[in-house]
C-alpha cells in the first residue's frame, strides 16, 4: 500500500480516517507492506504505531524541493505540454521518487499494489510498471477533475488556464482510470466525475468511509454555554477555514442579535490564524487540538456547515450525525452521505434558510431530538465498517 502522507494516528488527515481501520482489518489476514512518501525534512516519529499493523514499513522522503526560478519556469513550462502530467500535481522533489520506489522493493513479488491518492502521481504512476505484482488498485478518494474544477471555479480568474489545466487533470485521470485493475471512489457523485465513455466502466467502484467512533460515550459532556451552534473539522484545511468564516458572518452573528446569549462553538485541531483571531470575539469558543473530541460534540445543540467546495465524503458531518447531533449543511455538505433532507438533516442553499433552519432547531428541543435520532440510525445502519472492510478485501484480493 502506498500512501502520500501517514495514515496515523486515526484523525491526523483525511486518509488516516479512511485508511487505518482498512489498514488494521487487512494485517489480521494478508501481510501488508506499507510505503510512505514524506518530505525531505519530516521528522516522521508519529507514524512508529503503524508497524503493529504491517510487514514492512518503508519510508521514501521526497528531495529537496528546487524552487529557484529557473527550475520553477522549467517545471512550469513543460506542464504546459498536453502529453505531460498537470502542473496541479507537480512536487518539487518528487522526481527521485520512482529510483527510491524501485530500491525499496527490488526483488519482491506482490499479489496487489494499492495506491492511494493522486498526490505524486506524476512520479507513482510510472514506477507501478516497474514493481512486480499482478493486481494494481488505484483510490482516488475523491475525483480530482471534481475537486480542481470547484477550486478553480471558487478561487481563480484565468479562465484560459484554468479550462486547460482542468482538461488535463481530467484526461490523466481517465487514463490512469484505464490502466489500473480497479479505481475505488468515495462516492457517487466522484466516480462519476469522468463521463463512461472515457473509461473502462466496470473498474470504478464506490466504497464510503466508515464512521470512526472510537471512545464514544453518548453521555460524556464538557461544559459548552448553550444555546450554541458549532463546527468540527481540521481548522488548518482552507474549505473549513472558508466554511467557519461563512457561518461567523451568515448565520452565528444575525442569530445572535436575536438570541444574545448564542454561541459559536469550533472544534478542530491546529486553527489558522484567522479562525484564532475569530475566538477573541463574543461568544466564540475555539477549542483548538483536543485529546477526546466526543465531549465537546455532546455538548453542541446543533452543528452547521456551510460547505461549498470540495468531494469526498465529509467525515465529520456523519460523525456528529452519529453522536444524534442535528445537522444544517449544503449539498456538496452531504454529497456520498445521501440522507433526506428533512428527515436525517436539513440541506440549505442560501444564508436565510441557513438561519431559519437554525432557529427553528435552537427554538424546538424535540425538532433537535427528532432529528439527532434519525440521523444517528441512518449512519449506524449505512456507513458500518463491517460492510465496508469486505468492500475493499473484494477489490483488492481477485
Amino acid at each position: 500500500m502506498v500512501f502520500p502522507y501517514a495514515p496515523y494516528p486515526l484523525r491526523a488527515n483525511g486518509i488516516s480516517v479512511r485508511y487505518l481501520p482498512v489498514i488494521k482489518y487487512l494485517s489480521e489476514r494478508h501481510t501488508v507492506d506499507i510505503i510512505l512518501l514524506a518530505n525531505y525534512n519530516e521528522t516522521m516519529e508519529e507514524v512508529a504505531g503503524l508497524k503493529d499493523y504491517c510487514n514492512k514499513l518503508m519510508i521514501i522522503r521526497r528531495g529537496k524541493p528546487n524552487k529557484k526560478l529557473l527550475n520553477k519556469l522549467k517545471v512550469r513550462s513543460l506542464s504546459l505540454l498536453p502529453w505531460t502530467p498537470p502542473f496541479y500535481y507537480i512536487e518539487y522533489g518528487g522526481e527521485i521518487i520512482p529510483n527510491e520506489i524501485e530500491t525499496k522493493i527490488k526483488g519482491s513479488h506482490y499479489d496487489t499494489l494499492v495506491w492511494v491518492s493522486t498526490r505524486s502521481s506524476p512520479y507513482l504512476f510510472p514506477t507501478v510498471r516497474l514493481i512486480n505484482v499482478d493486481r494494481v488498485v488505484m483510490d482516488f478518494i475523491d475525483s480530482p477533475t471534481m475537486s480542481a474544477e470547484r477550486e478553480y471555479k471558487k478561487y481563480s480568474n484565468n479562465l484560459l488556464f484554468d479550462w486547460y489545466e482542468c482538461w488535463k487533470i481530467r484526461k490523466w485521470e481517465a487514463k490512469i482510470t484505464n490502466e489500473v485493475d480497479a479505481a475505488i471512489y468515495i462516492s457517487e457523485v466522484d466516480a462519476e466525475t469522468i463521463p463512461q465513455k472515457y473509461v473502462c466502466g466496470s473498474n470504478r467502484y464506490v466504497i464510503n468511509n466508515g464512521v470512526n467512533v472510537d471512545h464514544f460515550i453518548p453521555d460524556q459532556r464538557i461544559g459548552l454555554p448553550s444555546p450554541n451552534i458549532g463546527f468540527l473539522g481540521h481548522m488548518n484545511y482552507a474549505p473549513n477555514i472558508e466554511a467557519v468564516h461563512w457561518l461567523y458572518d451568515n448565520v452565528y452573528i444575525p442569530l445572535r442579535n436575536k438570541m444574545p446569549e448564542l454561541s459559536l462553538i469550533i472544534i478542530g485541531r491546529d486553527p489558522a490564524n484567522s479562525v484564532i483571531e475569530m475566538g477573541k470575539n463574543k461568544g466564540v469558543i475555539v477549542t483548538g487540538t483536543v485529546d477526546d473530541i466526543w465531549p465537546y460534540v455532546n455538548s453542541v445543540d446543533i452543528f452547521v456547515f456551510p460547505i461549498w467546495m470540495g468531494g469526498g465524503i465529509k467525515n465529520k458531518v456523519i460523525e456528529v450525525m452519529y453522536a444524534k447531533r442535528p445537522v444544517i449543511t449544503t449539498i456538496i455538505g452531504n454529497e456520498g452521505i445521501n440522507a433526506c433532507s428533512n428527515q436525517h438533516l436539513f440541506i440549505c442553499y442560501e444564508k436565510d434558510d441557513f438561519c431559519n433552519k437554525a432557529e427553528i432547531l435552537l427554538n424546538s428541543s424535540n425538532r433537535r431530538d427528532e432529528l439527532g435520532n434519525a440521523a444517528y440510525e441512518f449512519v449506524k445502519e449505512k456507513f458500518s465498517w463491517e460492510t465496508i472492510f469486505y468492500k475493499f478485501e473484494d477489490i483488492i484480493v481477485k
